[in-house]
């Protein structure tokens, strides 16, 4: 049950030191990656089916628009930095691989950070947008969200780097830089700002979650 008062804002749910940690029973020890390489085809081709959906450059959460208890077909900032970044990884920063899917996110990010929000808070904190318009969502929602614009920034500042070792440092400064320090320009003049968590239950100023 909450703590009350609770000016720490500690959670609701905890165990005591004393709890036993069943976690400390298992053998993590592993000799693969454990998948096999067709299973992995197949959430990899998932996983890119979700990326520049619709040809927009935006990051769908589920691409059912009827989904058990509300439609997730939008783009989330955060949670489409996270997977933009991770596109990159997977693919070992190969320009080739990934290209398609980045020139993509680019576009829609100089789309949806011109957009004028609705919600009254700046659109570079905005949690969640409509695809494939980039039009901020204007339901109830908890925020602001205030982890996305340095997780955005993140991802965009991967692939400037992908850019200048690919030999195109324009394409990295005139498109892609420009992005990212306006994202940044939030997060170094907002940075204690209270936002809501990870999960959009609480709220607090660490939004680095």
């Amino acid at each position: 049950e909450p703590v009350d008062p609770n000016p720490s804002n500690l959670p609701w749910c905890f165990y005591g030191a004393d709890h036993p940690d069943p976690c400390k029973e298992f053998n993590w020890e592993a000799d693969g990656p454990g998948f096999t390489k067709e299973f992995y085809d197949i959430m990899y081709e998932n996983y890119r089916a979700n990326l520049d959906v619709e040809g927009c450059g935006a990051v769908v959460a589920a691409p059912d628009k009827e989904t058990p208890g509300g439609s997730y077909y939008y783009h989330w900032m955060r949670d489409a930095g996270l997977s933009i970044k991770a596109w990159m990884d997977i693919n070992d920063n190969d320009y080739d691989s990934v290209k398609d899917v980045l020139d993509g996110y680019v576009k829609w990010v100089g789309i949806v950070q011109k957009k004028v929000d609705p919600n009254n808070i700046d659109v570079r904190i905005e949690p969640k947008f409509e695809i494939p318009t980039g039009e901020p969502y204007v339901g109830g929602w908890c925020r602001p969200q205030t982890d996305g614009p340095g997780l955005r920034a993140m991802a965009l500042a991967k692939w400037g780097l992908i850019l200048l070792n690919s030999g195109q440092a324009d394409k990295a400064k005139n498109e892609v830089w420009p992005l990212v320090k306006f994202d940044l320009e939030w997060v170094t003049a907002n940075w204690q700002e209270n936002g809501c968590d990870l999960w959009e239950e609480v709220r607090s100023n660490n939004f680095y979650w």
